[in-house]
């Protein structure tokens, strides 16, 4: 591989303009003295007992087993780290297929396509399959914490001492660098380990977890080793380091997890008391009233909620108490927004098929700070279609098992982070009108999901990884969501507003996503019957493109004839394109739906019909029974109504089964 990293100076300073303020230099002054209070650790003995009173319990052994297998998996290859620094997790992935790379561990610059078998050989996957090894080895420090405290067995305690001092080691001659692997200024994003400070800190606040639980069977000098060349290096980086967002989460998350076992409180309280940035001033910046985080998908929720529930671990012995209620909304708005299926709309860059089941661990951490009785439920549910298999039921000392049941799902309006959910019975339909999610969010003002109780028909696609060219080229598109798009244009980044919200009907306009076009859409949903109104209205005339992204391929009566779309990339993603034009109402059809359609003119219009990019992989980090992480992108079927005119008005009558 061709490094490009330049050794950074150590005396470089803040860059202008960086995120955290003065205090910090404060803090960094301080990282050799220690506060004079004994260090408090990451688990209460309440935890502890309980993991193992849990352990004894049959379902308890079962997850103990099942991280040995782990353990012993992770064991068959060398700790040993690589020389070199780790890249972008996004670049692990097929560019044809959207999948996950496979590797053999003995083959490092070998990877391959799990659905076509093609090897790919790059700097970029060479530097991501690094970034890989380092989340491996994390997951190990966890399961070999967990084992540890749950049977005592100090074989497991050696593993986690071998491999920090394996760390200690590299740590220290690791360059500072980016994603492209070039060295950068310091008060940007760039890590050591990683490619991201972001991953770096997620890093941190699992491995201090692990660290602190063996800490009592380590020598003095492997205390200083470890934390003189790992720890203190690492807070060195990271109070520099900061960003918006998630990003900001876990930046705190792995500085308050550093200061706790460097028992140093400066460090802490630049975690949770920096003004704007940090923990507590992020929480009311951050979090949404209706308990949504505000980059507004559920993928981009869960993901922040870790390092905010891992935050109050860390410090809860330290006299802060993070478990409010305001964390406890964070849990219970998710359950709120389910589908019948268990899985949840994928909004902005939210991984598809996010589902409460993957998200199993996060309910058992909540039960067992909370013990809220809705939290019970939804792992009843969860458990009817996954195992109980993650570490953190341990915490519960409880016996969960499924029940069928699922949590009761009505019509709710999430109206501070701006959608809307119509049911009834199995179906369910979604209006999304809120703010855009900031980086992460798509321009996809009015648009609407449709679930049947078994499956989007009319998805939400989320996100490929960020590495894929589909990624910019259509999924962060206008074109690829169920609205209308004006001018062949993506929307600009808005906020619409909810006019009414029933049980049974919602509408919503948006008049800045187009300057000068004030779009509204109107929704009622009886049984499975759902009624639907777009209306665009304008003093000047417009091309006025109404999109509906199917699951399954529509039968059309018409004359349809070979098409091509190139007014900008992302319609040029669209294949197989036929036309034809219609002067009166017309109907398609799907295995799972009829639809018709009136579109309010008195000249022709033209309907487009193709294939493109549909439903992504889903979260590679999340293994699913189906496999759906390791699938290749399923096609869509788009069915676009085109029309010229000041004023677009078209209504829509769905008969679902």
């Amino acid at each position: 591989m061709n490094k490009q990293i330049t050794t950074q100076s150590r005396q470089s300073r803040f860059a202008a303009g960086s995120k955290l303020l003065a205090v910090l230099l404060v803090c960094l002054a301080s990282l050799t003295t220690y506060a004079q209070q004994p260090v408090a650790g990451f688990f209460s003995e309440t935890d502890k007992q309980n993991i193992r009173t849990s352990a004894q319990t049959d379902w308890g052994k079962t997850i103990l087993d099942t991280l040995k297998a782990q353990v012993v998996e992770r064991l068959k290859h060398s700790l040993k780290l690589p020389e070199e620094e780790g890249g972008h997790l996004h670049d692990y992935f097929c560019p044809v297929h959207n999948v996950y790379l496979d590797f053999d561990w003995e083959k490092p610059h070998e990877h391959f396509c799990g659905f076509c078998g093609k090897s790919w050989q790059t700097d970029r996957i060479d530097w991501a399959w690094i970034t890989e090894l380092h989340n491996r080895n994390r997951s190990f420090l966890t399961s070999c914490m967990y084992l540890y405290l749950g049977t005592g067995d100090k074989q497991y305690a050696r593993h986690i001492r071998n491999l920090l001092m394996e760390y200690a080691d590299k740590y220290p001659g690791y360059h500072v660098h980016d994603k492209a692997r070039n060295s950068t200024n310091p008060a940007d994003y760039s890590a050591k380990l990683y490619a991201q400070s972001l991953d770096e800190s997620g890093w941190f606040s699992e491995a201090c977890r692990a660290y602190s639980v063996v800490k009592p069977t380590l020598t003095a000098k492997e205390i200083v080793r470890i934390e003189t060349r790992l720890f203190r290096e690492a807070a060195n980086l990271l109070l520099k380091r900061g960003g918006g967002g998630n990003w900001q989460m876990w930046n705190n998350s792995g500085v308050a997890a550093l200061g706790v076992v460097l028992n140093n409180d400066s460090i802490v309280d630049v975690a949770l008391r920096a003004p704007k940035v940090g923990h507590r001033d992020m929480m009311r910046s951050h979090v949404n009233r209706d308990g949504w985080w505000n980059e507004n998908s559920a993928n981009y929720h869960f993901f922040p909620l870790r390092a905010i529930l891992l935050t109050a671990d860390a410090v809860r012995g330290r006299g802060d108490n993070l478990h409010d209620r305001q964390l406890e909304y964070m849990l219970q708005a998710p359950i709120k927004s389910l589908y019948a299926d268990l899985t949840f709309p994928s909004h902005n860059d939210g991984w598809y098929g996010e589902s409460l089941p993957s998200q199993a661990q996060l309910y058992e951490w909540g039960y067992a700070r909370y013990r809220n009785p809705l939290f019970m439920e939804a792992l009843q549910a969860c458990y009817v279609h996954t195992p109980r298999l993650s570490p953190e039921a341990l915490l519960t000392a409880t016996d969960i098992r499924g029940t069928g049941q699922t949590p009761t799902l009505e019509s709710y309006l999430f109206a501070r982070t701006g959608y809307a959910m119509l049911r009834n019975g199995g179906n369910t339909v979604i209006l999304k009108y809120g703010p855009s999610g900031g980086g992460h969010g798509h321009p996809d003002k009015l648009s609407i999901s449709v679930h049947n109780g078994r499956s989007e028909i009319l998805p939400d696609f989320g996100t490929c990884a960020y590495g894929i060219p589909d990624y910019l080229n259509w999924y962060k598109r206008t074109l690829s969501h169920n609205t209308v798009v004006v001018d062949f244009k993506d929307q600009k980044p808005s906020t619409g507003q909810l006019v009414n919200f029933e049980p049974n009907s919602v509408e919503a306009y948006a008049d800045e996503a187009y300057p000068g076009v004030q779009m509204t859409r109107r929704l009622s949903l009886d049984g499975s019957r759902l009624q639907e109104e777009f209306e665009c209205i304008s003093q000047e005339v417009h091309t006025y493109d109404y999109v509906l992204l199917l699951t399954e391929k529509p039968i059309i009566a018409g004359t349809f004839v070979p098409a091509e779309l190139h007014e900008n990339v992302s319609y040029e993603q669209l294949k197989e394109v036929r036309k034809a034009t219609f002067h009166k109402p017309f109907s398609l059809s799907t295995p799972s739906a009829d639809i018709t359609f009136q579109v309010d003119t008195q000249e022709p219009f033209t309907v487009f019909i193709g294939e493109a990019s549909g439903v992504p992989p889903t979260n590679p980090s999340v293994k699913t029974v189906t496999g759906s992480e390791r699938r290749p992108v399923q096609p869509c079927y788009p069915v676009i109504i085109r029309t010229r005119d000041e004023n677009m008005r078209i209504t829509s009558g769905w008969v679902l089964r």
